[in-house]
């Protein structure tokens, strides 16, 4: 009985710590279940197009970024989600990016910083990642992205073909 016990424990922890939340909402679900869940959040579904679901939403209290949400469209399971910060200035760009690489090492301790200079294609980068989480900042186009990735991978067969053909 304590094996059954200890082992209940052990997989629920285990099936817990890759939890992925974005905005308090688990992505490890169907993007109907997403929708629903971000719908009682006050966030309206802004596009749908191709397997990407696209709302606009504060993120870590940055108001007006956009939300992508990429969907395995044959069986409707959410492969990532991303957030950008459109229409900002390089040099804001560049303030979230340090701000949020600070809270991220906070709360993901486990997580890494990295630089990437190609001096020859003229790019410079800054990237933050973690288990299921990365974020990048081109410091010379001004680039900017975060992404969660889920537990579900997308099917190698992405098209999900038109009832017409």
């Amino acid at each position: 009985m304590k094996k059954i016990l200890l082992s209940t424990i052990f997989i629920f922890f285990v099936s817990n710590s890759y939890a992925q939340k974005v905005l308090g909402v688990d992505i490890n679900t169907t993007s109907k279940k997403f929708e629903l869940a971000m719908s009682k959040k006050g966030y309206k579904l802004q596009e749908r197009v191709s397997g990407e679901a696209i709302y606009n939403v504060t993120y870590a209290g940055y108001n007006n970024a956009r939300m992508e949400v990429r969907i395995d469209e044959l069986n409707d399971s959410i492969t990532s989600i991303a957030f950008h910060f459109d229409n900002r200035p390089v040099k804001e760009r560049s303030d979230i990016f340090d701000n949020l690489e600070k809270q991220f090492k906070v709360k993901y301790p486990s997580g890494e910083s990295t630089r990437h200079d190609w001096d020859i294609i003229n790019t410079h980068q800054r990237w933050w990642h973690s288990d299921g989480i990365s974020m990048m900042f081109d410091e010379v186009n001004g680039n900017f992205w975060i992404e969660y990735t889920s537990k579900h991978r997308a099917s190698r067969n992405i098209v999900k073909p038109s009832d017409d053909i």
